[in-house]
């Protein structure tokens, strides 16, 4: 059981009751889930767009595991208790599936060596047109779309050897990464005496806030 009280501070957040009857504060993980997830993504973006002549994604192998990947699981993790089943629910799959990207490309896996190029590259895309979603803040909305578009571009560009799908997916990419980085920024930013705030263009009357 989970109600919206305000501790000592004077900030308002979610306190849980653990089995001692002992409150714990726990502030919304939603900052911390978007900026990694933004993070990684941004990254492998600008790999796929061949910045600085990069090609080769695995230099995203450490975010992908650790930022994008076990800081995003946590996110989710710890949603759990404020009773928001869908950041838990998001942010958990978005870890697990970053996690696992990173073991894809790890050499020491196997993964990699059980393929021959063409039937990796066929893998990979399979891979990334597997994940979307929606919900109730434009800023979500926005982000889920752009995201969408990303993760198909991302798939098809390992079907064709046309560069523009390529490119196509490290553009929207950036895009969905910026759009993270406002969403997690905001985010970051309530309940802090920030001197301003920023809009994620709530719809509909629900209070509660992802």
């Amino acid at each position: 059981m989970s109600d919206v009280e305000a501790n000592g501070t004077g900030r308002r957040g979610i306190l849980t009751s653990n089995a001692g009857g002992r409150h714990n504060f726990i502030g919304n993980p939603t900052g911390l889930g978007m900026m990694a997830f933004a993070t990684t993504l941004f990254v492998l973006s600008l790999y796929e767009l061949n910045t600085r002549h990069v090609s080769e994604v695995n230099g995203v192998l450490g975010l992908s595991l650790f930022t994008g990947g076990l800081a995003t699981f946590m996110a989710g993790m710890w949603h759990f208790p404020r009773g928001n089943g869908f950041g838990a629910a998001v942010f958990t799959m978005y870890g697990t599936f970053w996690m696992s990207y990173g073991l894809f490309i790890i050499p020491g896996t196997g993964i990699v060596g059980t393929y021959t190029l063409g039937e990796f590259r066929s893998a990979l895309g399979i891979y990334f047109m597997a994940i979307a979603s929606i919900r109730r803040h434009i800023t979500w909305i926005l982000f889920f779309v752009f995201l969408t578009f990303t993760y198909l571009f991302f798939g098809v560009s390992n079907f064709s050897t046309r560069s523009g799908f390529t490119k196509a997916a490290g553009a929207f990419g950036i895009v969905t990464s910026l759009i993270a980085y406002y969403h997690g920024l905001s985010k970051l930013m309530e309940g802090d005496n920030a001197p301003f705030a920023l809009p994620l263009g709530r719809m509909g009357r629900s209070k509660q806030q992802y």
